[in-house]
């Protein structure tokens, strides 16, 4: 997984991708516009989202795998530099095990939710304060219904759920602001297959 360019795609995204680009001949706001303006109009929450790494079973709640524990310690050297706030993991093994190198980089606790309370988790991650950058593993099934919540839609999503391949995709989400619609960008080099079994 190639994830270099995710932290200077989050730096931009979380600076100005929630603003009206700026232009010379703009007129300029009157500074009680600029006062009551809503903060996430100049620093909005980011949500990115990915499915937990490698798994070694298929049976019960298992660990990790060596690939997927070093595509766990990848990611951690990664986003550990874009400082997140909030880590969420659902109460399986595996989502937590893929955020605990994150998690000992930067100090912050994994915030454990159940597994099947997407919809909770969703609220949650639309309450978040602006500036915000919470990164939540979760599962195939689960992540095309928390990227619905917070009001984008994944591609490649088969029989609600994304590829059981899919470990590469990262898919950072900028919450929406005031009339300003969410966004969403897809970061990742691993290419799910649209016909394969889902898998949690």
């Amino acid at each position: 997984m190639q994830l270099g360019s995710a932290v200077i795609l989050l730096g931009a995204l979380a600076i100005v991708g929630c603003g009206a680009p700026a232009t010379s001949d703009a007129p300029a706001r009157p500074p009680a516009a600029l006062a009551s303006a809503p903060a996430c109009a100049s620093a909005p929450a980011v949500v990115v989202l990915v499915r937990h790494a490698e798994k070694a079973s298929e049976e019960g709640d298992p660990d990790l795998s060596d690939a997927g524990r070093a595509r766990a310690a990848r990611f951690a050297r990664l986003f550990a530099r874009s400082s997140p706030t909030h880590l969420f993991a659902s109460d399986a093994r595996r989502t937590q095990a893929t955020l605990a190198p994150l998690a000992q980089a930067t100090g912050r606790a994994v915030i454990v939710r159940p597994a099947k309370a997407t919809n909770a988790l969703g609220e949650e991650l639309r309450a978040l304060e602006p500036g915000s950058l919470a990164v939540v593993a979760h599962h195939s099934n689960g992540l095309p219904t928390l990227a619905r919540a917070l009001g984008v839609e994944l591609s490649g999503v088969h029989e609600g759920a994304i590829a059981h391949d899919a470990y590469g995709r990262v898919f950072v989400v900028v919450l929406g602001c005031g009339d300003r619609p969410p966004r969403l960008v897809e970061l990742g080099t691993d290419e799910p297959s649209a016909s394969a079994p889902a898998a949690r």
